[in-house]
């Protein structure tokens, strides 16, 4: 193998999944080995799309490979071209900083999605922690105490975060990317050594063909020791919740979504504003736009989960506050003529059905089964729309 080569194949193969950005604080790495030249998580750019999709990480598919993401499921049940412009932490504000991509790709619809466990405070953080994204300044004027909240809180979510790295640490979560502590020996030879890019281009390779057969079937094993583990961390913390019906196994852990009413007001203000100007901006160029509302776990399992859990007080809260989120937006959304489109109905309907639609873990993004329910749900409503103007 030439100098040459190898330096490609750990350009390519050996990089993050993300790099640091100045206005979103990260992006998607077009070196990731997944991610195409613009960084995203397709083959390629293409000149022209039948589909544009826009969300965080429960679209950009953590948790199953980049055919198993619910954009690339829905290509293939429509048998559409889909562009996935989605990467985790990016929320609405994300997406009208990004519509221009989307509509050089001159799609005939565009999806944005929007997720309530962390949509709300990452748009509020964007804001008002960042400050860096044009043509939202006029919210810092209006409300300039929002900043320190913001900051407030950005500091708590780090030592949470922290906190939840040494659960992940142990192997539960390996979908997520570590949080690296110090000088990580990984990350230098990750950066440096043409061998790690090498075995990296074999592993992604070998991972491309393996059959999305065999992803659903992974979906559905459970590590008996790591979930052993893990509810034996849960019975030492009062607000973890093990939940195991016999056909199903899943952790709760809703520590992490539950916020301040401050920030709840702000993160939906900027959501509200941000599609509508989405939606505005696509009618004008003669593009259907289709929003979709996608919940937490917990959300999801609210009706199915034992009492002894549904009446735990972070655990309720959790619901009360996604259930009255979802109804504001939902109603603005209505004001607006806005089409949105929940795929609540068809999650639960999955897990009432016993259907391992989350990992066993404390995982909060779907599994492939999962990201198929949510593709079928959408798909159907697409079909149920087409020829339709809004």
């Amino acid at each position: 193998m030439s100098e040459k080569a190898g330096l490609i194949l750990t350009n390519r193969y050996g990089e993050s999944r993300f790099i640091d950005d100045a206005i979103f604080g990260i992006r998607p790495n077009p070196r990731f080995a997944e991610h195409d030249e613009w960084g995203f998580r397709n083959r390629k750019v293409p000149t022209h799309v039948d589909i544009v999709t826009m969300g965080d990480s429960q679209t950009y598919g953590v948790n199953a490979p980049p055919e198993g993401a619910w954009p690339s499921l829905l290509a293939k049940q429509l048998n559409k071209t889909v562009y996935n412009l989605s990467f985790g932490t990016y929320s609405p504000p994300h997406y009208l900083y990004l519509l221009n991509k989307a509509q050089s790709l001159k799609p005939a619809l565009v999806i944005t999605a929007v997720y309530f466990g962390n949509d709300i405070w990452d748009a509020a953080y964007l804001i008002y922690g960042k400050q860096s994204i044009p043509g939202y300044h006029f919210y810092i004027n209006q409300n300039p105490g929002m900043v320190a909240v913001m900051q407030m809180s950005y500091e708590r979510v780090v030592s949470q975060s922290q906190e939840k790295a040494k659960i992940l640490e142990s192997g539960f979560n390996n979908a997520i990317p570590n949080i690296q502590k110090g000088i990580d020996i990984r990350v230098i030879i990750r950066r440096h050594s043409m061998l790690y890019g090498v075995l990296r281009l074999i592993r992604h390779r070998v991972k491309s063909e393996k059959s999305l057969k065999a992803y659903f079937e992974d979906a559905k094993k459970v590590n008996t020791v790591h979930w052993n583990q893990l509810c034996d961390y849960a019975m030492k913390n009062k607000n973890i919740y093990c939940f195991n019906s016999g056909s199903v196994r899943t952790v709760f852990d809703p520590r992490f979504r539950v916020m301040n009413k401050k920030i709840t007001e702000a993160g939906l203000h900027i959501i509200s504003f941000s599609l509508a100007e989405i939606d505005h901006r696509l009618k004008k160029r003669q593009i259907s736009h289709l929003v979709v509302l996608i919940p937490t776990k917990e959300y999801v399992y609210k009706n199915i989960v034992p009492v002894k859990i549904k009446h735990k007080k972070l655990f309720s809260d959790l619901i009360f506050y996604e259930m009255a989120n979802l109804a504001r937006l939902k109603a603005y959304l209505d004001v607006e003529g806005i089409h949105y489109f929940d795929v609540s109905p068809a999650l639960e309907k999955a897990a009432r059905e016993q259907k391992q639609i989350y990992p066993y873990s404390s995982q909060s993004h779907p599994n492939i089964i999962g990201y198929s329910i949510i593709a079928h749900a959408i798909g159907k409503e697409i079909l149920r729309l087409h020829g339709k103007k809004r």
